[in-house]
């Protein structure tokens, strides 16, 4: 019910020196977003609650801005898909490029030179959609480190996933991206035939697979929204390319 849905928060139990506390709070404002139903244009703004909202999000925002270089680099790359979801849902535009583009490039530095709590997936995503929209930060330097990752996965894949070495959530976010990525470079017009290989060694994850935590959990999502919807094109063409 409406009333059990957070419309306004106390912003003083947030401990934003605390990038945990800070992404769970994030959260729970757009879930009161999405109750409030403030994810449609044409939803009025101005009810008590609503107003109340974009006050409290507007603090968030300033304090998150005020305090993100002082959290771990990887923590930071993942709380700013959120940071950024909130950002349009209160101002009903996007956040600052600049701002959001200094924390994906900060991650990729910090990704080179070894850091591990980078998240190369949620890195690699990052990175792909700012290409995706013909962001000039993401030319030279990290054009280049995708490119070299998507090629390491491609051909680890080509000889077959080490399940000694990679875990589920690694195999689960390689074979996704590869599956929606287009691999004319790799592949050529084989590519489908490559897809449909990819498919099969990895179908186990389709039946009654149950993922060991949260992150995991996440990670099957994605892997399953996107064969799914391959396995849907390759089953309309069984017989033939699907590739240009």
């Amino acid at each position: 019910m409406h009333s059990q849905i957070l419309t306004s928060f106390d912003l003083s139990s947030v401990d934003f020196d605390n990038v945990d506390n800070v992404t769970e709070s994030a959260f729970q404002m757009l879930a009161s977003a999405n109750e409030l139903g403030l994810f449609m244009t044409q939803t009025s703004r101005q009810s008590l609650n609503a107003r109340r909202f974009v006050e409290d999000a507007t603090v968030w925002i300033s304090n998150v801005r005020k305090q993100i270089d002082s959290y771990p680099v990887g923590k930071a790359l993942a709380l700013i898909d959120v940071y950024d979801l909130l950002y349009r849902v209160t101002y009903q535009r996007p956040a600052d490029r600049s701002f959001v583009n200094g924390i994906i490039l900060k991650a990729l530095e910090a990704k080179i030179h070894g850091d591990k709590s980078v998240d190369e997936y949620e890195l690699y995503r990052a990175i792909r959609s700012g290409i995706g929209r013909k962001d000039k930060a993401f030319f030279g330097r990290p054009l280049q480190w995708l490119c070299l990752t998507e090629e390491s996965w491609y051909n680890e894949a080509v000889k077959g996933y080490d399940r000694s070495r990679l875990s589920d959530y690694d195999i689960l976010n390689r074979a996704a991206i590869l599956l929606e990525t287009d691999l004319f470079a790799f592949e050529g017009n084989n590519q489908t035939d490559f897809k449909r290989r990819l498919l099969n060694s990895t179908r186990h994850y389709l039946d009654n697979y149950t993922a060991p935590d949260p992150k995991t959990h996440l990670a099957l999502n994605r892997y399953l929204s996107t064969s799914t919807d391959l396995y849907t094109l390759l089953n309309r063409f069984p017989h033939s390319s699907t590739d240009n």
